[in-house]
């Protein structure tokens, strides 16, 4: 927590910045909040959603879809992220990671576009891929990202729709996947970090 009360300068002049853990000791949702107050004239707190969701022990990939949205044919998508999250005792070597579908062309439309630097997960340690989407013709898409370790696999589903811009349709550009909860071993351990940029110089200009 940045030393209060901050200063916050006009014309977005500098930022005030929280940082704040997720620790869970059990599987499953947990959610607060941030409250932030400030001295804008007849102003009201403004308040940060936090969610976490605790995993079990073991290996788990998340999220559980990745939706690359609405994007514009022959275009490549927003880059999406998928974690693998070793929640056990021992590290993990993972073996291969691929997207497959129904089909070949399902498979094709869905690449993926960076790896982890390692392909060794040490306890407690969470590894990230990068999936983007690129279609040559339009409609609803869909695919499998699988990810083999030693003793067993994990999957995410994937999910877009590609529409052709010369057909009058239009399309949030793949904007569409914001995380919207942190994922962290339910160790009862602060594992990661999830930093906040709040910028307090935006809500003045939004209230005024």
């Amino acid at each position: 927590t940045p030393t209060l009360p901050a200063s916050v300068q006009g014309n977005a002049g500098n930022t005030v910045t929280f940082s704040a853990t997720a620790a869970p000791t059990l599987a499953g949702s947990a959610s607060s909040t941030v409250g932030v107050t400030t001295d804008i004239p007849n102003g009201t707190p403004d308040s940060i959603a936090l969610t976490v969701v605790g995993l079990p022990a073991g290996v788990s990939a998340t999220p559980p879809t990745i939706d690359l949205g609405e994007v514009a044919i022959q275009t490549t998508s927003l880059g999406q992220e998928i974690d693998l999250s070793n929640c056990g005792d021992a590290a993990i070597t993972i073996a291969d990671a691929m997207i497959y579908g129904s089909d070949s062309y399902n498979t094709e439309a869905f690449s993926i576009v960076s790896q982890p630097p390692s392909m060794m997960v040490p306890a407690n340690t969470t590894v990230s891929w990068l999936v983007v989407m690129n279609s040559q013709l339009p409609g609803q898409l869909a695919a499998t990202f699988e990810v083999d370790y030693a003793g067993g696999s994990a999957t995410v589903a994937l999910v877009g729709e590609p529409y052709d811009p010369n057909a009058g349709s239009g399309g949030d550009g793949g904007t569409t996947s914001d995380k919207s909860s942190y994922y962290a071993c339910s160790t009862g351990r602060g594992v990661a970090l999830w930093p906040i940029a709040f910028a307090l110089v935006a809500l003045r200009r939004r209230r005024r």
